[in-house]
């Protein structure tokens, strides 16, 4: 599918692990969000072209694609791009919070961790009730089965080789910064 046609519609999700949920075989995926645990003052909301401003409380923002462009995460900076983003702002952070997808959803045989899918926004909120419950396991079954008419998700490789690319270079700077401070660490104790 057409990068443009699904990333504005999309939610990216990066597979985690398969498990299996009272028999059934689910998907744990992890989504991207921007949250606060404080309040947070300076935000607008557009609605019918109009800003207006709300104090918001708890706030989790899904990301669908990078802040300030309708492009995929296809780069390392613009994975950069979401948590520059939340920088930004006093009280905002990158939160990376999970829901459980059915893995006959997926369409695609070779679903291993780190691979990124994209999902339909109707699909993830259906997903995302039952992940915090909202609805059981067996209504969400029940109402998922009842609206496929094949795969809900579409594997994103530019996207997981951005994603991949992102964390090998945040591996590699880790290391870095402990080999550059190792004499500031706890020593380890001898047993």
């Amino acid at each position: 599918m057409d990068p443009e046609t699904i990333v504005p519609t999309t939610v990216p999700l990066v597979v985690d692990a398969i498990r299996s949920i009272e028999d059934h075989e689910m998907v744990r995926c992890a989504y991207y969000a921007i949250a606060s645990d404080a309040p947070v003052l300076e935000a607008n909301v557009q609605v019918d072209g109009t800003n207006r401003p709300f104090l918001f409380m708890q706030l989790e923002a899904i990301f669908l694609n990078p802040p300030d462009t309708q492009d995929q995460f296809d780069s390392i900076e613009a994975v950069d791009a979401m948590y520059e983003y939340a920088a930004r702002y006093d009280g905002l952070f990158v939160d990376i919070n999970d829901i459980w997808v059915p893995l006959t959803w997926f369409g695609y045989e070779d679903i291993r961790p780190s691979r990124l899918f994209r999902i339909a926004i109707d699909d993830f909120i259906h997903c995302w009730k039952f992940r915090n419950d909202q609805i059981t396991i067996d209504v969400f079954l029940a109402e998922s089965y009842s609206k496929r008419d094949g795969p809900s998700l579409y594997y994103s490789e530019e996207e997981t080789a951005a994603f991949k690319a992102w964390t090998e270079r945040q591996i590699a700077l880790s290391r870095e910064i402990y080999h550059q401070n190792r004499d500031n660490y706890l020593p380890k104790i001898a047993e």
